[in-house]
């Protein structure tokens, strides 16, 4: 029995977002691309059409999208969860990840505050549907804002 193919989506990551701009500078440049290997090496013959941005403005955050090319199993959507809280914590040991509301898109949504030593605390989520994987850092230590806000760049960036 072969496994479903994803349901076709349109991923855009705007020039603004919600209020912030995308930054274009070397340093926004650099922490995209090694979040866009990071994404990738996690995701590894599960996605296509990887993109990742960072923006700043009235909240500041990095989001990273990609297509699915096939549907993961429930044991791969969990270790793609625990890779990206894991990066989020800097390797050193994994962020705690809650399940929360996934907004209209539907899916699963699994959100954790990290504060690594010399950074900047971030709400990180992880949101993956039948179509795509979405991650969002948003640099806040609210969890509860930074979540609603989350889910709200979701929508934003994901179209079905």
């Amino acid at each position: 029995m072969g496994q479903q193919k994803p349901k076709p989506v349109t991923l855009t990551l705007p020039p603004t977002l919600e209020g912030s701009a995308q930054l274009t500078t070397g340093a926004a440049q650099q922490a995209a691309s090694a979040m866009s290997t990071q994404f990738g090496n996690a995701t590894t013959g599960y996605t296509t059409d990887l993109n990742t941005a960072v923006y700043k403005g009235p909240t500041s955050f990095l989001i990273t999208t990609a297509k699915l090319t096939r549907r993961p199993t429930p044991a791969d959507r969990n270790s793609f969860v625990t890779n990206f809280a894991k990066g989020a914590a800097g390797q050193a040991s994994a962020v705690s990840m809650a399940k929360v509301p996934p907004g209209p898109l539907g899916g699963s949504t699994e959100c954790g505050l990290t504060a690594p030593a010399n950074s900047v605390p971030a709400v990180v989520c992880v949101s993956i549907d039948d179509s795509a994987i979405v991650f969002v850092a948003v640099y806040t230590d609210d969890l509860v804002s930074g979540t609603m806000l989350a889910t709200e760049l979701r929508g934003d960036v994901e179209h079905k």
